[in-house]
């Protein structure tokens, strides 16, 4: 007769077949391989530093979970699966890392054997390939490499994440700090890293966290405080790995410029005089078209000046005073205050009496024609034509507010007089 005998165990299928004769006695051996655990081990990068909480993802070759398919990394930052059939082939993907550290995406495979083997993969910069081995050989690839031991390891490594340090200082100061700068952070793509935008606070800094290792970032002052000049020029840096990136920007402060007004004489302060400020390429200052007018003590103060050539012209004197119309020009180059000083001259006065030779008796009515030596008129007149004027009752011409050399001579004698024909 002949017999079929397979086993109850489902370890192994390989049937034996066996012919029994009669008074005869066979003997058959069924021998099955012991079932293997499969340990996974997680660290820090460049550490024995075991990390808990990581989640790995554990499926055959097919994609198929194998036991409970996830499992997370005990507080030894270890994760042991027993019951593992050998030479079965197991890939273990990590999914999930924990705060501070980069995800290592590179899957990881092994064929479950006697003997076993130790693998192990990091964070790399590489393809990402998958690192595999099998029983007893090293396993090999662009994320790590595998080192043969005994036992059925695989061994992952997560770099932690970096944090970058920005530092704002005013310049020309020991490290002064400058709080409320806004910066914008993006990455080689354009896109925001972070919150995208960030101020620098109390002490001048912004300190930005769990930044991958490798990235390059620029970083762009957008905005700074009144009173200090925007730094614009970007700078791109690139995240070193698992340590802290410092960089430094600082802020010129602006100048100012203070206009004062006096009298030439006294050296009293004049207010109320009107000046426009503009710069080399003649654009105006401030928002009021570039025209500012002294205070009560005769200053004006033009704060927040970036560095440029300024053109100074009075406009408008104060009453009773000639107008200084010599523009002047002064450079600011740094975050002091330039003073510029203006000198005007108070204006003459002219009175004109117009008299009887004989009696000394005023005469109203006599016309009279006032110029500057240059031709120009003085004033417009009181008779409603350039620069005639008749004397009133008192026989009299007052004109306030002139200066220069004036010439005065009579147009028009009273009925009965002759005129006086001397100027």
């Amino acid at each position: 007769s002949v017999y079929l005998g397979r086993p109850l165990s489902p370890l192994q299928y390989t049937p034996q077949t066996v012919t029994v004769n009669p008074d005869d006695k066979q003997t058959l051996t069924f021998r099955d391989k012991a079932l293997q655990s499969l340990i996974i081990n997680k660290y820090e990068d460049g550490t024995s530093k075991p990390l808990s909480g990581v989640t790995f993802l554990v499926t055959d070759t097919n994609g198929a979970r194998i036991g409970a398919g996830e499992y997370v990394t005990d507080q030894n930052g270890q994760i042991v699966i027993p019951g593992l059939t050998p030479g079965m082939t197991v890939v273990v993907r990590e999914v999930r890392t924990v705060r501070g550290y980069v995800l290592n995406g590179n899957p990881q495979t092994i064929t479950i054997g006697t003997g076993g083997a130790s693998v192990s993969a990091r964070t790399g910069t590489g393809s990402g390939a998958a690192v595999s081995g099998t029983a007893g050989t090293a396993g090999t690839g662009t994320a790590g490499t595998g080192a043969a031991g005994t036992g059925n390891t695989l061994n992952f490594y997560d770099q932690p994440l970096s944090v970058l340090l920005i530092h704002k200082y005013i310049e020309g100061t020991d490290n002064e700090p400058l709080a409320n700068v806004e910066f914008k952070l993006t990455d080689s793509s354009g896109a925001e890293v972070g919150n995208g935008t960030y101020y620098t606070d109390n002490t001048g800094e912004i300190r930005v966290e769990n930044l991958v290792p490798g990235t390059d970032i620029t970083i762009r002052e957008t905005k700074t405080v009144d009173g200090y000049l925007l730094d614009g020029t970007p700078r791109t840096v690139k995240i070193p790995g698992g340590d802290v990136k410092e960089v430094v920007f600082w802020n010129a402060r602006m100048g100012q410029l203070q206009i004062k007004k006096m009298d030439a004489a006294t050296k009293e302060p004049i207010s109320g005089v009107t000046f426009k400020v503009t710069r080399s390429d003649g654009t105006v200052v401030g928002a009021t078209n570039g025209e500012y007018r002294t205070d009560a003590t005769g200053i004006i103060a033009i704060r927040d000046l970036k560095p440029d050539t300024y053109v100074i012209r009075e406009i408008q004197a104060a009453d009773g005073y000639l107008l200084d119309d010599n523009a002047r020009t002064i450079e600011i180059k740094d975050g002091k205050t330039y003073t510029v000083e203006f000198f005007n001259e108070k204006l003459g006065g002219l009175v004109i009496h117009k008299l009887d030779s004989v009696t000394k008796e005023p005469l109203a009515g006599v016309q009279f024609k006032l110029t500057y030596a240059d031709g120009t008129f003085v004033g417009q007149g009181n008779q409603g034509s350039n620069g005639l004027y008749t004397t009133d009752k008192d026989g009299q011409i007052a004109i306030h507010g002139i200066s220069g050399t004036v010439i005065v001579t009579e147009q028009q004698a009273l009925e009965g007089y002759r005129i006086d024909r001397k100027r």
